[in-house]
């Protein structure tokens, strides 16, 4: 008989134990179902960033543009050196050419003045007779 007792008492332990282990259960699914939720909500806003946010490049399109960039630098400082360089012998010419005409203007003043005197040369012999 104790062993009739006891195998009541044993199946009703064992259905509380079903019953405890339903509630925990049920509150673990309650849990995991609020955690999916969050994260659905927390996915949601981070697609929604993505879409908001300017297109971020990769660091291999980083650098190709970088290696872009340094070219291009190069290129545009050897024509600048390029352009200074003409630039000088263009200078240089002016300067030259600078000179010639002042010397030029000093030849025609020169000449101009030759020329005066020649043309007040036989009026004075004109004017004075020689005797």
């Amino acid at each position: 008989m104790a062993e009739e007792s006891s195998l009541p008492h044993q199946i009703r332990t064992a259905e509380r134990s079903v019953v405890f282990l339903r509630q925990e259960h049920l509150t673990l699914l309650h849990g995991l179902h609020l955690e999916i939720l969050s994260l659905q909500k927390r996915c949601s806003e981070l697609t929604t960033e993505l879409k908001t946010m300017p297109q971020g490049k990769s660091q291999i399109e980083l650098q190709e543009e970088e290696e872009l960039l340094e070219n291009r630098c190069q290129r545009v400082g050897s024509r600048l050196a390029e352009r200074e360089s003409t630039l000088a012998e263009l200078q240089k010419e002016l300067t030259q050419k600078g000179a010639l005409v002042g010397a030029l203007r000093a030849n025609l003043k020169e000449k101009e003045r030759h020329f005066l005197e020649e043309l007040k040369a036989p009026q004075s012999l004109l004017q004075h007779p020689q005797r």
